[in-house]
């Protein structure tokens, strides 16, 4: 188990590699990684939207809702 994480952990900076290898294979990882927080997240939503009656499943949207605004004005990008 140890020799495989080393073996991979070698392979992330690979001495041939150029910048545009490396940039290309980090926005691959970024972007892979932003479709699979949305699949988790519309996952929740759906599980929420199963368990909880609908007056509660509005105030979780709000409060999402909520979170989301505060979150896009304290970090503007």
């Amino acid at each position: 188990m140890h020799f495989n994480i080393r073996e991979r952990a070698s392979n992330l900076l690979q001495p041939g590699e150029g910048v545009y290898q490396r940039t290309v294979r980090s926005g691959a990882w970024a972007f892979t990684l932003r479709i699979t927080e949305r699949g988790f997240g519309i996952a929740r939503l759906i599980i929420l939207a199963r368990i909880l009656s609908p007056n509660d499943f509005g105030l979780v949207g709000i409060a999402l809702l909520a979170m989301a605004t505060l979150e896009t004005g304290l970090h503007p990008n």
